[in-house]
């Protein structure tokens, strides 16, 4: 409903209009098909380069950062090995303050012996296992506060090596925080770290492009340092809750969840942290946006040039058109009622003269096909009216024969079954009876060859359990039955005629076959025609059969025979089932 006033709204459009539409239709859709098209390419294409591109950062900001921190972790190692700061860790308290301050001296020493490589590092402590400093740079100031919660954080860590990001001034800093132990495994004290944030500056930096893509780093805590110095307003702070609470392996993934960025992110094992790299969706679609502008560009030009085409070839066409209409409509007057436009178009005026045109024509036609179906009708009783009258003369002569010879029940029973034939034939009138009844019309039938012929004729019927109640042509199998009799009849040996009935998928197969002589099948059939010739009875029989057959159903049905010289005659029929009521 919906389709048909769809286009019952356009017919009150005037064609022009309707052809521009069709024109901008035929034109924009392209367009939009393409550039939609080019667009999901492009943003596939970009999206697979960017990801490409993260991965690579990903990967190659991982391999540096493990590499640079091995080398603090190493660096660590040479302090706490050293036998001065060891010496010191356990016996600090026992000291008088004039060794302390040797000792002090001693450590500082060997930090100045490395300190080229140690320019990233911002401030280094060590305390005793009571949180007493025995040595510390000076470089970093904390509180009371900062400084206890720095100690308890690696006390109570369970692992011996701890990185974590902290905050001081508005700076940020990595912290590398390890426990000193004897060799009993026993921690004597512990050493901290404090390392500035430029060493990843200037790794990641080697890798993004004009500060395009963001590396940050999550430690296990959940705190962030991000490469473009926005920290933790770099990245949304649940992208970090999850990233943070990811599945912990070695393999890079992509963040799937609604953001502003394009983000990858792995699991660094070396510091228990999350290396993530975020890249602006802004300028991932930057080349996207411009082919959308190219699109709205070339639409508008497109109406421009369509609005032009659409009104030439507008008016070529609408001019024909209306005299045309003119013409149609002056037919229509004359000879036929035309119907009142009810839309001021055109094409209103042609469908109104069509339709009147239309009518008489479907007036012609119904009458047409009112009398091809009583013709039809009137050939389907004439030819079941056909019976052959050397038929009846035959029967008679073997009746008389029969009773001149003796008075045998036979000639009883031979004007019975002829008795129920012409009952049957002439004043019965109906086109249809069941299959049940037809079968019965020819043992009545083989009844009286019997009596001409004698006992050489061995009939045998199988009739499927829902075949019997379904509907046949009157006398349809009974001619094909007198062909096996006129054909197949031998002096010598019995004549065999086997029925065969069943219903199968809604349709009735019908197998007669018999041992008689048989006949040629190509002879008996006449191309030309398309008819069989006629050969005492069984040629109008067969001719009979094959035309009623055709008549009533038409396509449907099938009707083959196959005859052997010596061997038989096989005929096979085919027609929908329909139940008798």
């Amino acid at each position: 409903m919906n389709l048909q006033k769809t286009i019952q709204s356009l017919r009150h459009i005037p064609i022009i209009k309707r052809i521009l539409l069709l024109v901008l239709a035929a034109s924009i859709i392209p367009i939009l098909a393409i550039g939609g098209y080019s667009y999901l390419i492009t943003k596939s294409s970009i999206s697979s380069l960017s990801s490409a591109y993260n991965q690579k950062l990903v990967s190659t900001v991982q391999s540096s950062l493990r590499q640079s921190f091995q080398n603090y972790l190493a660096l660590s190692d040479e302090f706490m090995l050293s036998p001065t700061v060891r010496n010191a860790l356990v016996s600090y308290d026992s000291l008088e303050p004039d060794e302390k301050y040797d000792v002090i001296m001693d450590i500082l020493e060997e930090v100045r012996s490395k300190f080229t490589r140690i320019a990233d590092i911002y401030n280094i402590q060590i305390v005793t296992t009571d949180n007493i400093p025995i040595y510390n740079s000076g470089f970093l100031f904390l509180d009371d506060a900062a400084f206890d919660a720095q100690f308890e954080r690696i006390r109570s860590c369970r692992e011996n090596t701890l990185w974590y990001i902290t905050h001081h001034n508005d700076s940020s800093f990595f912290v590398l925080s390890r426990k000193i132990t004897n060799l009993a495994g026993d921690v004597i004290g512990y050493i901290t770290m404090h390392i500035h944030p430029n060493a990843v500056e200037k790794i990641s930096s080697e890798y993004r492009e004009e500060d395009i893509a963001s590396v940050t780093l999550i430690d296990a805590s959940g705190e962030s340092y991000s490469s473009d110095g926005m920290d933790a307003s770099a990245l949304p702070k649940e992208v970090i809750r999850d990233i943070s609470e990811g599945p912990g392996d070695s393999q890079i993934y992509s963040y799937s969840q609604d953001t502003d960025f394009f983000i990858n992110y792995v699991y660094c094992d070396f510091a228990d942290w999350e290396l993530v790299t975020a890249t602006p969706y802004s300028f991932l679609n930057a080349p996207v946006r411009s082919i959308g502008t190219g699109i709205l560009a070339a639409i508008f030009l497109c109406i421009v040039i369509s609005g032009l085409v659409s009104r030439c070839i507008g008016r070529s066409i609408t001019a024909p058109i209306t005299k045309m209409v003119q013409s149609i409509q002056a037919l229509s007057n004359q000879e036929l009622q035309s119907q009142t436009p009810q839309n001021n178009d055109e094409l209103e005026f042609l469908s109104n003269a069509y339709v009147n045109i239309l009518d008489k024509i479907q007036d012609l036609t119904e009458k047409v096909q009112q009398e091809q179906e009583e013709k039809r009708k009137a050939e389907i009783q004439m030819l079941q009216a056909q019976i052959n009258p050397h038929f009846l003369f035959n029967t008679l002569d073997s009746l008389k024969f029969t009773a001149l010879m003796s008075n045998a029940p036979t000639v009883s029973e031979g004007l019975t079954s002829l008795s129920r034939i012409l009952r049957n034939s002439v004043i019965d009138g109906k086109s249809f009876i069941t299959v049940a009844s037809e079968t019965k019309n020819i043992e009545d039938y083989l009844t009286i060859q019997r009596i001409r012929h004698g006992e050489i004729i061995d009939f045998h019927c199988e009739i499927g359990e829902e075949a019997g109640a379904c509907r046949i042509m009157k006398f349809l199998l009974q001619p094909l039955v007198e062909n096996s009799v006129i054909h197949g009849i031998q002096e010598d040996r019995t004549l065999q005629i086997d029925l065969h009935i069943c219903l199968q998928d809604d349709m009735l197969h019908i197998t007669l076959s018999d041992n008689g002589r048989g006949f040629d099948v190509a002879k008996q059939y006449d191309p030309e025609t398309d008819r069989f010739k006629s050969s005492k009875m069984s040629g109008i029989g067969l001719e009979n059969v094959r035309q009623r057959l055709r008549l009533e159903y038409g396509d449907r049905q099938k009707f083959t025979i196959e005859s052997t010289a010596g061997e038989g005659t096989v005929v096979e029929i085919v027609f929908p089932a329909v139940k008798e009521n």
